[in-house]
């Protein structure tokens, strides 16, 4: 079996391909490829958050319950037996993987040989694929990205390494110290990196071999075409036809002046955060961002042709090794005036913005504590806090809890199986944990009965209303 692992890169066309390949996923079955939904419908989130290091915390670990150590290793254990399983099942002679973060994010080697390890229990035939842009056009579109996930530094940061001989170690040198609460990730704070291709690229090799990873070109008239498919074709090597796709209009990019009022509020959300005990979640984040839209032009790439100039040799290079790629694919834009952020427009002020907002956050972090208290508590290096105690709940005095605190008995864990175990836990301490707090009454007391209906008079050939009672099977609750 060959394996072909698409690692993106992000904002070049991944979730175009992710979105036809779970498209055509019955019909690739049907001619033995396999693209697996265990890891992710359609990106393969879930590989991705599986390998990266245990102090590594990214967005997806931290806003779906995997920033702990022992939870991503059981999510490790998890895929690579639903792997297996999958595998075993349809017997396929080729497996396709996709993670767009996976060549945006992992950078460190321990990071690969993990990823490495997992693939290498199926088969030693793997393939790396990547799609580039030209950098200056490519970091637009991260930069902007960047900032609506949190990013509270400018390109000037980016600009300040044009014409870097090490831009890699130059950008990771800026990396902010990880901190999950105070929206400190790598992946937002963080320049790119990996616009580096050649240094990706060796870096990727070190691992998997020599030649094991295809730099392919984006373009977008054939991405959000009907021949997409066309490309799926040469990525994948396959030499059936598998018809062709709906055309759709390439993603829209924020404006510039979007994009620096997001900057400027995040400047602003990254202090609050660093000073106080605020928690941001990710989608009340993308919200405040959705909430300050201003339309416009996006930012021009010609603007950024120091940094195009950096990788212009590079580049070159990588067109003679990789026959995919063409001079046009990867020529930059005619420089045009120097970048510098946008004018936010109509008077905006981010503290304005941030007052309006903190009500909300204060209320997204009485929520978000509640799940992730201790599990921050320990990331930096506290005790635990010890739970509130509310008018219905036990006193510091109560007896010790019973063997099936957790809600298992003894019974139930004796025959369920380990990953029915993981889940249950992963359900008990998220926010779809059971509960019977449907309102201001305690769903447990007992109640008083209901008073007797009135006998009435039946009609002839009547037998009295028949009330029943369906419990929807979303929830344990009947009203």
């Amino acid at each position: 079996m060959r394996i072909y692992l698409h690692i993106g890169l992000e904002h070049v066309g991944a979730a175009r391909i992710q979105d036809v390949l779970a498209e055509k996923r019955e019909q690739l079955a049907s001619k033995g490829i396999l693209f697996p939904r265990a890891l992710g419908p359609k990106n393969h989130t879930r590989l991705y958050m599986a390998v990266t290091d245990p102090d590594h915390i990214d967005p997806l670990r931290f806003n779906r319950g995997y920033m702990m150590p022992e939870k991503q290793a059981a999510l490790y254990d998890e895929i690579a037996m639903q792997l297996a399983r999958d595998i075993e099942a349809t017997k396929p002679h080729t497996l396709i993987l996709s993670a767009s973060q996976l060549g945006t994010s992992l950078h460190r080697p321990s990071e690969l040989a993990r990823l490495h390890a997992l693939l290498s229990r199926f088969s030693s035939d793997i393939r790396l694929i990547a799609h580039i842009d030209e950098q200056s056009r490519l970091l637009t579109r991260h930069y902007a990205e960047q900032v609506m996930e949190g990013r509270g530094t400018s390109l000037n940061v980016e600009m300040e390494r044009a014409g870097s001989h090490d831009w890699w170690d130059d950008c990771l040198l800026d990396a902010p110290k990880i901190a999950p609460d105070k929206g400190m990730f790598l992946e937002t704070q963080t320049p790119a990196f990996w616009l580096d291709f050649a240094r990706l690229q060796a870096f990727w090799e070190a691992t998997f071999g020599a030649g094991s990873l295809a730099f392919r070109p984006y373009d977008p008239a054939v991405f959000y075409s009907e021949l997409i498919t066309e490309e799926l074709r040469a990525m994948f090597d396959l030499e059936e036809s598998i018809g062709r796709a709906n055309a759709l209009a390439p993603p829209e990019e924020p404006s510039a002046a979007w994009v620096a009022r997001g900057r400027q509020l995040n400047g602003l959300l990254l202090h609050v955060l660093g000073r106080t005990k605020r928690i941001l979640p990710r989608n009340l984040w993308r919200k405040f961002m959705g909430e300050i839209r201003e339309d416009g032009a996006p930012i021009d790439p010609a603007s950024l042709s120091e940094i195009a100039k950096t990788f212009e040799t590079m580049n070159k290079t990588l067109i003679k090794s990789h026959a995919a790629l063409s001079e046009q694919s990867l020529k930059r834009p005619r420089a045009r005036g120097t970048w510098s952020e946008a004018t936010p427009g109509r008077g905006y002020r981010a503290s304005q913005y941030l007052l309006a907002f903190l009500w909300r956050i204060d209320s997204a972090t009485e929520e978000a504590r509640k799940d992730m208290a201790a599990e921050l508590a320990r990331l930096n290096g506290a005790s635990p806090p010890n739970a509130a105690h509310s008018e219905n709940q036990p006193s510091a005095a109560a007896p010790a809890p019973s063997s099936n605190a957790d809600g298992l008995t003894e019974e139930a864990r004796a025959i369920m199986p380990p990953l029915a175990v993981q889940s249950f836990e992963k359900l008990r301490t998220s926010s779809f944990q059971p509960h019977n707090r449907l309102g201001m009454v305690n769903e447990e007391d007992l109640a008083a009965a209901y008073p007797p209906m009135t006998p009435h008079a039946l009609s002839p050939g009547r037998s009295g209303n028949v009330i029943v009672g369906c419990m929807k099977n979303e929830a344990p609750y009947i009203l």
